[in-house]
This record gives C-alpha cells, sequence and structure tokens, in this order.
C-alpha cells in the first residue's frame, strides 16, 4: 500500500522540489506548540504541507481519515466492520470547513507554488481557510534599521 505519511490531499510537488513529508509537518506544528486560535504564517509554503497539516487538526480530521490503508485487506487481523467504525468515530469529530475561526496565511515566490498549494487545499476541501499570495519573503519581512543592537 501507499507509505503511511501520505495523507492522500497533495497531489504533486514542483519539479526539482523537496517537499515535508505530512508527517514531519504535523510534528513540526506540535514541537511549536500550534494552536487553531493562533495565526500561522509559512512564508515558504512550497506545495503546501505544513498550511494543510494546520487545517487538518484545526478541523480534527485524523490523519489518512480521507484514504485507504493495505492494512485494510489483511484477514484476520481486523474486520470490515471495525474499520468502518473507527473511520466514522474519526468522521464524527470532524469539524466542518469554515466552522473554526482560522488566521492561516502561506505565501511562496513561486506562484507556481502558491497555485499547487490552493489545489491542494481544494482537493481537501479547505480551500477557504488559509489566506494564500505570491510574495518575496524580503518583502514580507523588514530587517531592522541599522544600529547597535547590543
Amino acid at each position: 500500500g501507499q507509505a503511511l505519511h501520505r495523507r492522500g490531499f497533495r497531489q504533486g510537488v514542483l519539479e526539482g522540489g523537496a517537499p515535508l513529508k505530512e508527517t514531519l509537518a504535523s510534528a513540526m506544528l506540535s514541537l511549536a506548540d500550534w494552536d487553531p486560535r493562533q495565526p500561522l504564517y509559512d512564508p515558504f509554503c512550497g506545495s503546501g504541507t505544513i498550511l494543510l497539516e494546520a487545517v487538518m487538526q484545526a478541523h480534527k480530521i485524523a490523519p489518512g481519515l480521507r484514504r485507504g490503508f493495505a492494512a485494510e485487506d489483511w484477514a484476520g487481523i481486523v474486520t470490515p466492520a471495525e474499520w468502518r467504525k473507527a473511520r466514522e468515530e474519526a468522521d464524527a469529530l470532524v469539524l466542518k470547513p469554515g466552522s473554526v475561526e482560522l488566521s492561516i496565511f502561506g505565501s511562496d515566490i513561486d506562484p507556481r507554488a502558491v497555485e499547487m498549494t490552493f489545489q491542494h487545499l481544494v482537493a481537501a476541501g479547505m480551500a477557504g481557510c488559509v489566506q494564500l499570495s505570491v510574495a518575496d519573503i524580503h518583502d514580507v519581512v523588514q530587517r531592522p534599521p541599522p544600529g547597535d543592537y547590543g
């Protein structure tokens, strides 16, 4: 089956890109102690992995909820009814898109990356949850004026 880190929404990456694995993006959000009530900005959004993981966490979408697993075909381990029950329980926790007030922003210098991020959010049904823009980090973050900072 597919690798377990795959969530099923990200359909591609830019040629020559080096996307984050979904599990790494999720771990980064956890290590940052990010809370959906806090703003989040990814200035190098690439294919949108961090943004998508944040939106999924905010809406309580379990990893892998929208995909299948090879283990579902293993006879005698977990019955189809048990898989179905687990999915139903996880699905019952999901919050509807737009029901959570979010301040999530993403940008990238490459307009193709921003478009790809948007398409991945569309595939997840979460396009309206993130504000995207094409931007150079140098235009977003200003350096402080020269001076003594000691």
